[in-house]
């Protein structure tokens, strides 16, 4: 909680803006702020993208893993079984980086490009399958 209210008040120094991009874009503050060296950011997901990018930022990354979400969420009420399970799929990686990046942030590099890439797949698969149904008839 400590790095979290940390986090918080330097966020409120630039809240529309953010301080720029970067996990570690706070590091020298972060380690005064909980007296350990090894703490550099924020350790949760929506405060390091509050940190970065700012209240605006954070307001379109949220839009932007809703939107996936809910994409998901139709998919699953489809009615379809590969569709469903697709749409499964989607909801369960979405929910497992959002709970995962809950007390840490690895939101950077790589799996930031998995996790996009994972959803690019799925959404991918579902419209060739609809595509696929809809050619039936």
């Amino acid at each position: 909680l400590e790095i979290w209210r940390g986090a918080l008040a330097s966020a409120a120094e630039r809240p529309l803006t953010g301080h720029g991009y970067g996990l570690q874009i706070l590091a020298e503050r972060m380690r005064a702020v909980t007296r350990d060296p090894l703490i550099t950011h924020p350790h949760n997901l929506f405060l390091g993208q509050l940190l970065q990018i700012g209240a605006v930022g954070l307001a379109l990354f949220v839009l932007v893993i809703g939107a996936l979400a809910a994409h998901h969420w139709r998919l699953v009420r489809a009615g379809d079984a590969v569709l469903v399970r697709l749409g499964a799929l989607g909801l369960m990686t979405l929910t497992g980086f959002v709970v995962r990046n809950l007390t840490d942030d690895f939101f950077l590099r790589a799996n930031a490009k998995l996790l996009f890439a994972v959803q690019g797949v799925l959404l991918g698969a579902a419209a060739l399958r609809r595509r696929s149904l809809a050619a039936k008839g």
